[in-house]
């Protein structure tokens, strides 16, 4: 098409538009006409470049389209060879029972397996599908756009368009700067988010280069205030969380350094500025800070660089922190203007940080390390500050009350109900290695940094004078509670071995250490550990939590026993069985005991509450509580055929206590030590009579002994 206009002009200019300069035309028709015939002239070669373009373009998606096209049919085809059909009108994957044998089809076990490999290869197909969607969206808004900037063969043919994502790019960047002044239309919002969303690729990434120029024409002031005006707050009428996703992915797109960090290093600096600066739009039309608005935004998407959210972190806490010459209170809003439904904003934008931190583990990890070196590494600051008591003020909003009588009120500054939230979970994240709220392969796997964390948090809550009990007990510590407590149940190999002395710092305490398998250990003191495990275990599932991790891992020990039959004849291995039981039962003793402290504070729970969920086995009466160490295949089987009576044990050692007879019997706690030795030996095939059925007989004998040691020792902890 091009190549016709060409001609066509070419054709013009030798037969028509040399006619006005004949000598048989003069005059003012003449004039005339020589202006006119030129302004086809010019149409002609405008019509000629534009078509070029359009062909560039056209050929360019043509290139794209295949290429999805290709992605697409390769995981249809990955999907077909691994078992599954795939329909033609939803890209739905469904297991072929052609091709899975039909013990396994049939199996209910196996029927979980199936359902979530058809949800992953329906979730991978329809990713492949949408991102041909996207890019077919994005595309006709382009072409809308030359054809609308034609002018006639005028404007868009006087120069390059640079293909799709150049006019992809400045249509972005326009509309952007269109909606953060607050003067646009819905549609441009609409046109916004399909032209972002058609730059995305297959994973839903965006280019460097696309994102970084983006960032760059806009500006770190701009972005603000076109976050707030997409905002669920904001005077732009947007409904989808869309755009916002698109703008968050576009970020960690652009915040890269690679080989040139200038780019980077520009808009942190710039960044800063405009994060410390209030803007309009917040909630309730409130005024808020930059790095507020900014971090709202960031919630939205995934994938940040590591460097990028440390960087982010210490700029944000460079601007409260007194001692850096911020401003301890340059967050707070109004408690009442933010809302019920307020918690869409980052009122707290370190704290909502680390909520985003705690999605990426490795990163929380390494911003919280506090390293080797004690004070002088930037995670033992980072520690010291969000959680030291000359650390960080967490009033971070403001409340305004009348004065009685007065026809006047006072506004002062208070803590955010959902404070720490962030920092809970960044701390969990942290410390395990893996994703808030989700539980792990198996007990005791963590590298040093992770286990250098807990163990600082352990002792910063605990201090000088083991304390950690009454600190986790305070309602600002409300939200760091439940994400301590699964992190916590993840340490159980770690706090088994302290509770039960078989650390070699359980009884004075001390470092973390790398122990002969290359994990990271916590070096934490007895005394220290039942303190945490107390303070963390606020709620009746929280403390039931702790407890069947511990049962749980207890399972594991005896199960790797050698069997009874090696007994006989074998000090060795009955020296094994004899150590193990003992330090079984201290470690149920002290679960009992910190039970029983719960029931004794009054602050917690209340025997009735406690008895409502009573009778619960691991795996057997109830569900499960999430966040406790998957288990091998033997330990289940034990716990699947022990049941037993979790609570009578706590409530027996209230009255223990309560008498001022330490030293009597908690029959209900020897109960479930027997019965757990009865149910490992029936799961290992010894029946009552059977040879070899005493060794088990005698090594709860030798749990139950011990079992007063770890209620004593508790109780000591707890209540002197």
């Amino acid at each position: 098409m091009a190549d016709r206009f060409a001609d066509q002009e070419a054709v013009y200019a030798r037969e028509i538009a040399g006619l006005p300069y004949s000598e048989n035309w003069v005059g003012l028709s003449a004039i005339n006409a020589m202006a006119s015939f030129g302004k086809t002239k010019e149409m002609f070669q405008a019509a000629h470049e534009e078509a070029r373009q359009i062909a560039e373009l056209l050929r360019e998606a043509h290139g794209e389209f295949e290429r999805l096209r290709n992605l697409l049919r390769s995981v249809v085809a990955e999907a077909e060879a691994a078992g599954m059909k795939i329909s033609a009108e939803e890209g739905r994957a469904t297991a072929d029972p052609a091709k899975v044998d039909n013990m396994y089809f049939n199996d209910p076990q196996y029927q979980q397996q199936l359902r979530s490999a058809e949800t992953a290869w329906t979730e991978d197909i329809n990713r492949y599908v949408q991102a041909i969607i996207d890019y077919d969206s994005g595309l006709r808004v382009s072409l809308e756009h030359m054809a609308e900037e034609s002018r006639v063969f005028g404007e868009l043919g006087s120069g390059e368009s640079g293909g799709h994502d150049r006019i992809a790019l400045g249509m972005a960047v326009e509309l952007a700067r269109r909606i953060s002044s607050g003067d646009a239309s819905a549609e441009d919002i609409e046109k916004l988010e399909i032209i972002l969303a058609g730059q995305r690729d297959e994973n839903g990434q965006y280019e460097v280069e696309f994102a970084q120029e983006f960032m760059d024409e806009l500006g770190a002031d701009s972005l603000v205030l076109l976050a707030n005006s997409i905002s669920p707050s904001g005077a732009a009428d947007s409904s989808s969380n869309g755009i916002q996703e698109d703008l968050a992915q576009l970020v960690a797109g652009a915040m890269v350094k690679g080989d040139d960090s200038r780019f980077y290093d520009r808009w942190m600096l710039e960044l800063d500025q405009v994060g410390r600066d209030d803007h309009p739009n917040g909630p309730d039309g409130m005024r808020v800070r930059g790095y507020q608005t900014f971090v709202t935004l960031l919630q939205h998407g995934s994938g940040y660089e590591e460097y990028f959210l440390h960087d982010l972190g210490d700029q944000i806490i460079a601007a409260e922190d007194y001692a850096q010459g911020g401003d301890p209170g340059i967050w707070r809003v109004d408690i009442d203007r933010l809302g019920e439904d307020g918690e869409w904003f980052a009122n707290d934008p370190l704290d909502s940080l680390l909520g985003i931190m705690s999605q990426q583990p490795d990163v929380a990890t390494t911003y919280l390390d506090p390293g080797q070196n004690g004070e002088n590494e930037p995670g033992a600051a980072r520690l010291q500050y969000l959680l030291g008591d000359d650390g960080r003020n967490w009033n971070v909003l403001t409340h305004e009350r009348p004065i009685d009588g007065e026809p006047v009120s006072i506004t002062f500054p208070v803590e955010d109900p959902a404070g720490k939230t962030g920092l809970g979970l960044a701390l969990e994240a942290a410390t395990t290695g893996r994703l808030p709220d989700t539980s792990a392969e198996s007990f005791g796997y963590h590298t040093i940094e992770q286990a250098r964390i807990m163990d600082s948090v352990i002792e910063m809550l605990d201090g000088d004078d083991g304390r950690a009990d009454i600190v986790l007990a305070d309602d600002s510590y409300a939200n760091l509670r439940d994400p301590l407590n699964r992190a916590l149940a993840d340490y159980t190999a770690d706090t088994f071995n302290i509770l039960s002395g078989q650390s070699d710092h359980a009884y004075s305490g001390g470092s973390t250490y790398v122990d002969s398998e290359g994990r990271g250990r916590l070096g934490g003191s007895t005394s220290q550990v039942i303190r945490m495990l107390r303070g963390v275990s606020g709620e009746v599932d929280d403390y039931k939590r702790l407890y069947d991790a511990q049962l749980a891992y207890s399972t594991e020990q005896l199960v790797a026993l050698p069997d009874a039959e090696y007994i006989d004849g074998s000090m060795e291995t009955w020296n094994e069985w004899s150590v193990t039981s003992r330090a079984i039962g201290e470690v149920m003793g002290t679960m009992n005991g910190v039970g029983a402290d719960m029931i004794l504070d009054g602050r917690d729970m209340a025997i009735g509450e406690i008895n409502d969920t009573a009778r619960y086995a691991y795996h057997g009466f109830g569900a499960p509580i999430t966040g406790i160490p998957f288990i091998g295949d033997t330990s289940q089987r034990l716990l699947d055929a022990y049941l037993y009576e979790w609570s009578k044990p706590m409530i027996e050692e209230v009255d223990i206590h309560t008498r001022n007879e330490n030293s009597a019997a908690n029959d209900a706690a020897d109960t479930n030590l027997v019965n757990l030795y009865r149910a490992w030996a029936e799961s290992a095939g010894y029946g009552e009579g059977d040879a070899g059925r005493v060794h088990f007989d005698a090594a709860s004998g030798e749990a139950v002994q011990s079992r007063a040691v770890g209620r004593d020792r508790a109780m000591t902890a707890l209540r002197n």
